[in-house]
Order: structure tokens, then C-alpha cells, then sequence
């Protein structure tokens, strides 16, 4: 059940970042981290940071965003990483473009982008 727990809190706190509800999103994140007790709670983990540097990005504090994203890769060989880490691609892209005031306007960065409107 932990392992169910921490996944709705996942979806719930990616959705919260689509509608720029930030705030909310971290509380949600929190409360996954803490569920996170399964036999994936490794992987699992590694998207929360995902989601965490994507809220801190949305926060302004790109070097929080940048030490979350990279704890989020530190054991993924980015050539060869699944789809399931496609959001943190996108989210790392967004976190390291040379302008960050732009976005990709693709997943996190394009939602992060219309937050701010």
C-alpha cells in the first residue's frame, strides 16, 4: 500500500505543478517522500527529486533545482536512461538552458513558464 500511496501523491503533485500550485505540490511531495516504502522507494525517490527541482525551479532558486535534479541522475547513465526519467530530462533541460527566463515549452519548463503569467 505504501508503494500506491507514494505513486497518487506523485500524479497529484505533478498536476499541482502543471496549474502552478506550488505550494501545494511541495506538500504533496513531502507527504510521498515520507510514504515511500516499497521495494522501488529508490526509483520512486528519484522522481520526488525530480518533482522537487522542477517546484524549486518554478521557486526561482535554480541552485536548489540544479544540486535535486542532479541527486535525481546520480546513478542513471543518461544515454541510456528509460522513459520513465523523460520528465526529469525535460526538467534538468529546463533547469540548464543557457537563458533560464525562456522555456522549451515542452512538459515541466512550458508549464513552468505559464505559472508565472
Amino acid at each position: 500500500m505504501p508503494a500506491l500511496e507514494a505513486s497518487t501523491l506523485r500524479n497529484i503533485a505533478r498536476a499541482q505543478l502543471f496549474a502552478g500550485q506550488r505550494a501545494a505540490a511541495e506538500h504533496s511531495i513531502a507527504l510521498g517522500l515520507q510514504a515511500d516504502r516499497g521495494t522501488d522507494a529508490a526509483t520512486s525517490r528519484n522522481h520526488f527529486l525530480v518533482l522537487s527541482a522542477w517546484a524549486a525551479r518554478l521557486r526561482g532558486n535554480l541552485a536548489e533545482a540544479q544540486r535535486l535534479i542532479e541527486r535525481a541522475f546520480v546513478n542513471v547513465d543518461g544515454n541510456t536512461s528509460t522513459l520513465d526519467l523523460r520528465e526529469g530530462h525535460l526538467v534538468a533541460y529546463d533547469i540548464y538552458k543557457k537563458d533560464p527566463q525562456s522555456s522549451s515549452g515542452v512538459g515541466p519548463s512550458g508549464s513552468s513558464e505559464r505559472s508565472r503569467r
